[in-house]
């Protein structure tokens, strides 16, 4: 069923972080249950910290899918969009052109805006925000440049996702040894959770406040 309200985002949402957050809980319920042994808990830990940034790339990939196809099922007119989300549809318009040359490009990316400016559009909203499959923090800013959230929430996380979610996550899905304690485990878990809220907040007021749009609620 396709995303048309503010509530259809907000109930998709929930589903998204409610079967990730159980997920994640129950993975690190298993790797505290002191009747399994020690050398078993440790490499389920070490398995956590994959895990749980695959829950972090995830939601921010299905959440952007779904606040991009709520945008898109409103048809908005071109020039009522806000400039990341203009750009984001004549991108898309003029990708052959972007291919062929600069000069072109430019042109007929103006001609394209210019042309249908006060016409509804459908924004393209399928595999449009990329994530590298290494969500680090250089990546997150950039996405939330693209859907017109604010990024301030992330700033005090950037050394946390770079240094021990991404480069982690890297070192282990790669087979080199990483050793992951409880504690780390447990602010893992904290700061990814942390994340996930910051990020559904975020494109949640942006819905209520439609600032996709060039004029949005005060």
């Amino acid at each position: 069923m396709k995303i048309r309200t503010a509530t259809d985002l907000t109930d998709r949402i929930a589903v998204e972080r409610i079967w990730r957050i159980r997920e994640i809980a129950t993975l690190r319920d298993q790797c505290n249950q002191m009747s399994i042994p020690e050398n078993t808990r440790r490499i389920l830990r070490r398995s956590f910290v994959p895990i749980v940034y695959a829950h972090w790339e995830g939601f921010v990939k299905k959440i952007s899918h779904y606040y991009l196809e709520y945008i898109a099922m409103q048809r908005p007119i071109l020039g009522e969009l806000s400039a990341p989300f203009q750009a984001m549809f004549l991108w898309n318009e003029c990708a052959q052109s972007v291919s062929r040359g600069k000069a072109i490009s430019l042109v007929q990316v103006c001609s394209t805006a210019s042309s249908r400016k006060d016409h509804q559009i459908l924004l393209p909203y399928r595999d449009v925000i990329p994530t590298h499959s290494n969500l680090d923090s250089k990546t997150l800013k950039d996405i939330c440049l693209l859907l017109n959230i604010s990024y301030a929430p992330f700033e005090s996380k950037a050394l946390f996702i770079d240094s021990s979610l991404v480069s982690r996550r890297n070192h282990i899905a790669h087979g080199e040894f990483q050793d992951i304690d409880v504690a780390d485990m447990e602010l893992l878990k904290i700061e990814v959770l942390y994340l996930i809220d910051s990020f559904r907040n975020g494109v949640e007021n942006a819905a209520s406040l439609q600032s996709h749009l060039n004029a949005p609620k005060p």
